[in-house]
């Protein structure tokens, strides 16, 4: 609503929780035209549950000592996954992903790249850990907007 922002040229960007959540405004805000997301979080949820990846190992912690609790907490986990959302997204989405991330997997985050139907592109940074891609993938993101919004 502010006259400074062309609702027409809505980006998000961001990395591990910011690049999760860049996906999940992607699938559920028709504004966003273009997703840049980092090694994202909130992707398959369950899975960084079982090894205890990045913030889920808190929750891991607390089934150990409540497992009657797995099942609501799995439950809840799906409302954020991105493998939910990712069919939804209807933007471009550029993706980062470190082989040496040990918080935000690669394979939970391909596993999302993979449902995404629409224009995608992946940029895999074999020694990079956890938002470990430095100026080059901030290169490749200014890029990405320019051919966005300013050609």
């Amino acid at each position: 609503a502010h006259a400074e922002i062309d609702p027409r040229r809505l980006a998000v960007e961001g990395a591990s929780q910011g690049g999760g959540t860049s996906l999940t405004l992607a699938a559920l805000h028709p504004a966003v035209s273009l997703c840049l997301a980092d090694m994202p979080s909130f992707c398959d949820m369950e899975r960084r549950l079982f090894y205890r990846t990045g913030g889920a190992r808190a929750v891991a912690e607390l089934i150990t000592r409540r497992p009657e609790m797995l099942e609501t907490v799995c439950a809840t986990f799906s409302y954020f996954d991105n493998l939910n959302h990712a069919a939804s997204i209807r933007c471009p989405v550029l993706l980062s992903v470190g082989l040496k991330d040990d918080v935000c997997s690669p394979e939970n985050v391909y596993a999302v790249y993979n449902r995404i139907t629409v224009e995608k592109r992946i940029e895999v940074y074999p020694f990079a850990g956890h938002c470990d891609a430095g100026p080059l993938q901030l290169e490749k993101k200014l890029y990405a907007l320019r051919a966005r919004f300013c050609m």
